[in-house]
């Protein structure tokens, strides 16, 4: 199955230097009404896991608050030409598109990292899209997997041009963790962890040795949770055989991407000896109609 991620200009040289993808918490989401759960689904549970019994009881829909504020969401869409979507998430035209290759059988395959395939709390599926955001399952003996998932994979109809399809993916999984040392609530944590004056690179600090080195998981998982305002970035490497096409839009500036694809590792986009780019197309707008196309771009 081939699905797309839409990158913007800022973000696309980085991209094709070292290909990985953020996860994002909910409170970095983009619609207020995302993975946020209904009094009506919380009433609920808490009314029907003290009558049968349930295990977690009243905490029950406190539980299910952690365990969504513990996991974050990787976004992709089966649309690679959707306009308002170029516009929205490639800034303008002027990002890029990935097509990744998703094996269907083992969806996790797609990362550079061991431990997902085998998380049972890890998830891959297609956005629903609906009018109303209650859940409306049975809450008899529903863990709190379950539940998360219906609010992870549930959007306003509004958004259903997107196409969307998820990954939910426990944040303990990056393999990336990156702080922007000109926020001072980051620079805070990090002075937290004896960390008073971090090497910098364009003013952000590779913090992804002090994550995986760190067994305080209270402490990281407060630091995602709250990550849209402390700076921090959580992410996950691409397994570079998942790279399929690299998609440039009407407005890419072609030229400031060449030099980020020169040093990429491994060069899936660029051929060193021909000096020209590999499994690339690029955008042209169609003569008559709102729509693009793609032309094999060398």
């Amino acid at each position: 199955m081939k699905l797309y991620k839409y990158l913007s200009k800022s973000v696309s040289s980085k991209f094709l230097k070292d290909p990985w993808l953020r996860v994002t918490p909910r409170s970095g989401l983009n619609d207020p009404f995302e993975v946020s759960i209904t009094e009506s689904t919380t009433q609920s549970i808490g009314q029907l896991a003290i009558a049968h019994n349930n295990p977690l009881g009243s905490d029950f829909a406190r539980e299910l608050s952690k365990f969504m504020d513990g996991h974050g969401v990787i976004s992709l869409t089966e649309s690679p030409d959707n306009l308002l979507m170029w516009s929205h998430y490639a800034e303008d035209h002027q990002g890029i598109v990935i097509e990744l290759d998703i094996d269907q059988l083992d969806p996790f395959q797609l990362f550079n990292v061991a431990h997902i395939a085998t998380s049972s709390d890890a998830m891959f599926d297609k956005v629903n899209y609906r009018k109303k955001r209650p859940y409306d399952g049975s809450f008899l003996a529903t863990s709190v997997q379950e539940i998360a998932k219906y609010y992870y994979l549930t959007k306003s109809d509004e958004w259903m041009y997107e196409k969307e399809w998820r990954y939910i993916i426990p944040f303990t999984s990056a393999n990336r963790v990156y702080v922007d040392t000109k926020n001072e609530k980051g620079m805070a944590l990090l002075r937290q962890k004896g960390i008073d004056s971090p090497k910098v690179e364009n003013d952000i600090f590779d913090a992804t040795l002090l994550f995986q080195g760190d067994s305080n998981q209270e402490f990281w998982w407060d630091v995602f949770r709250n990550s849209n305002e402390n700076g921090f970035i959580f992410g996950i490497a691409l397994a570079p055989r998942s790279l399929n096409k690299l998609i440039l839009g009407l407005n890419t500036k072609i030229d400031t991407l060449k030099q980020s694809l020169q040093e990429s590792d491994p060069r899936i986009f660029w051929s060193s000896y021909d000096q020209i780019f590999l499994n690339a197309v690029k955008a042209e707008k169609d003569p008559d109609r709102f729509e693009i196309f793609f032309n094999e771009y060398k």
